[in-house]
């Protein structure tokens, strides 16, 4: 597996998005391989899945894991423990004494799992099928804040639903780097997008002592992406695609 660990710049907080798309069909003996990364937990959520195509969903995402972060701690991917905060966020069980804590976040969608990973800040991420059936309109009208449904409406109708998905993704990214999820309304904050600008506002209070940084890129053919970073400081994102226990490239 590729990683540039030793290529952190001082000045950039670094974000690496490791990317996986999924299979129509996963390689029997490669399925094998991912089972064997599981947990005895893990094994046993995984069985409870009845639909194959959650069954392989699971195995993909729990495998991207748990080689990405065994990598990056120099341990072998089974032998990661994992646990939540009181707000239901993964964390690892322990860290060695003196090493950085490892930030992480993973999105998963039809076709795709993302894996967000930094040594330096919080990190929320979200991916979408760009597919996806949804009355942008509808959601944005009960989720979303004014100002985010009236740029919605300005819009010509074929230009809603992309400009929502990229709305959408970057809120959801947000409260996922605050590890609050949906305790924080997804309209007491707003984004107002351009073709090459992310501008953010919240209300008073909210999140107030939280520096963020945002970025919103796509994935070939069809998947969005909404990236948060609790940070003010330069953001230097690297992208991986590739399958766990196959390889990875970085593309970006």
């Amino acid at each position: 597996m590729k990683n540039d660990h030793s290529e952190s710049s001082r000045a950039a907080v670094v974000v690496e998005l490791w990317c996986s798309a999924e299979p129509a069909e996963l390689d029997a003996e490669l399925a094998q391989r991912y089972e064997a990364l599981l947990s005895t937990d893990e094994k046993v959520r995984w069985q409870r899945f009845r639909q194959a195509d959650d069954r392989r969903r699971f195995l993909l995402t729990r495998a991207l894991l748990r080689t990405v972060l065994g990598d990056h701690r120099g341990q072998a991917p089974h032998e990661l423990e994992f646990t939540v905060d009181r707000w239901g966020k993964p964390q690892l069980v322990s860290m060695p004494e003196g090493e950085e804590p490892l930030h992480f976040n993973l999105s998963h969608t039809d076709g795709m799992v993302v894996l967000a990973v930094s040594r330096q800040a919080e990190v929320g991420v979200d991916v979408e099928d760009e597919r996806r059936d949804v009355q942008a309109e509808a959601l944005t009208l009960r989720y979303f804040a004014e100002e985010e449904l009236r740029a919605l409406r300005a819009l010509p109708p074929e230009e809603r639903q992309p400009h929502f998905l990229r709305l959408w993704t970057l809120k959801e990214a947000y409260v996922k780097a605050l590890g609050l999820g949906l305790r924080i309304p997804l309209d007491s904050f707003a984004f107002a997008l351009s073709e090459r600008e992310i501008a953010f506002q919240r209300r008073e209070g909210q999140g107030a002592n939280t520096s963020m940084c945002f970025r919103s890129l796509v994935l070939p053919p069809r998947h969005r992406v909404g990236l948060a970073v609790a940070t003010d400081a330069e953001l230097a994102v690297r992208l991986y695609q590739g399958q766990p226990l196959v390889g990875f490239e970085r593309t970006a």
